[in-house]
Formats: structure tokens, sequence, C-alpha cells
């Protein structure tokens, strides 16, 4: 297998990177209700995030204390919230990734991308944030891998909906988790579950 469960990424005890993300549901029904403001998304560096992190709500805070590597320069972070605000959310992507990440993509290509950390505040949860970070990090990076944890504890079916949609295919199934990748040449693809790893039939 391309890693063992023992490496997950170590961001909330030993569940998979993709832990926190947010149950994507409908808006709120009352329609009556005024329009509430988006938070505004901001793409920084690996090191712009690292000057933020005392602005971080408690969770967050908590969340990173434990974040397995430092973040580098070249790491992209998509940050939601306003500039003189704490952030409400965000999304960290490696571009210094581990082999085993690498390999999710065949080819070492300095566009590719592997969505380590996920968070948007308990506040905000339910109004699409979620999906708003996703689609501001495939703006600027065509080639994306991400893990999400396979027991149903951690990962909401309407999440791996959401990834489906995206474009996103699944590329090696392990007992811990899913692993999805999310390429150019995958794009006729997109809402399709097809898979190149016989593995993942096998747990159907």
């Amino acid at each position: 297998g391309l890693q063992k469960q023992a490496d997950l990424p170590q961001v909330l005890s030993s569940t998979p990177s993709t832990a926190a993300i947010p149950r994507l549901s409908e808006q709120a029904e009352d329609t009556d209700q005024p329009a509430v403001k988006k938070p505004a998304l901001r793409v920084i560096s690996g090191k712009g995030f690292r000057n933020l992190l005392s602005d971080m709500p408690d969770e967050a805070r908590e969340r990173l204390k434990g974040f397995p590597r430092p973040l580098r320069d070249s790491d992209q972070v998509i940050v939601a919230g306003e500039d003189a605000a704490a952030p409400v959310g965000y999304l960290i992507a490696r571009r210094t990734m581990r082999n085993w990440q690498q390999r999710l993509f065949r080819k070492r290509d300095p566009s590719s991308v592997f969505v380590e950390d996920f968070w948007v505040d308990p506040a905000e949860r339910g109004q699409g944030l979620g999906r708003k970070l996703m689609e501001k990090l495939l703006e600027h990076n065509p080639r994306v891998a991400l893990s999400t944890d396979n027991s149903g504890e951690f990962t909401s079916p309407e999440a791996i909906e959401l990834y489906k949609h995206l474009g996103f295919v699944p590329k090696k199934v392990e007992k811990a988790a899913t692993y999805w990748r999310r390429r150019p040449e995958d794009a006729d693809r997109v809402g399709s579950v097809q898979t190149e790893d016989k593995d993942l039939q096998k747990q159907a």
C-alpha cells in the first residue's frame, strides 16, 4: 500500500487530515433572515499563516499544536475571514509532500498539492464555506490529493459527494482511509466513482 495506518497525518489524534471537514447542509429554511456577509477568502503562504496563529480561535490553535511538520513558504493556505478579524476557516495544502503523498500523482509535478488540514469554525458550518475553500484551492492548483476517513466518524457522506462533484476520484483504499486525487486529465470523470485501484472494488 502507499501508506500504513500509523503513518496517517497526526492532526487530531490518529485521524486522517480531513477529519474536520464540516458537514455540508442546505441553507437555513427561514428565507426572511437578512443576508449574512460571506467571509472573504485569501490565499497566503505558509509563513503568512504562521503569522496568523496568535489570532486563531482556541479550537484551531489546539488543532495546530500537534501539526506534524512546520509550514514552508512554498506551502499554500486558503484562509477565510476579514483582514482585521480572526480567521473562521482554513485549508492547508502542502506543496512539500512526503514520498507516499507524491506517489498519488504518479510523477513529480510542482503544481501538485496535498490537503493536510481543513477546518471551519463551528459557527460557520453548514453555510457552504468548506465548499468555497476547496473551490478556491482548485482555482490555483490543478493537481490536488487528500484523504478521507473510512469509518464515517470524521468524514460525512456530504463531503464525499462534494469531492466527487469537484472531480476527485478515489486512487487508493486502505483500512483507515481512502486517498483521492484530482488532475486535469481526470476532468472527464467528474462525479464518477471509477478508480484505477482494484482494491477499491473489493471494498464495495
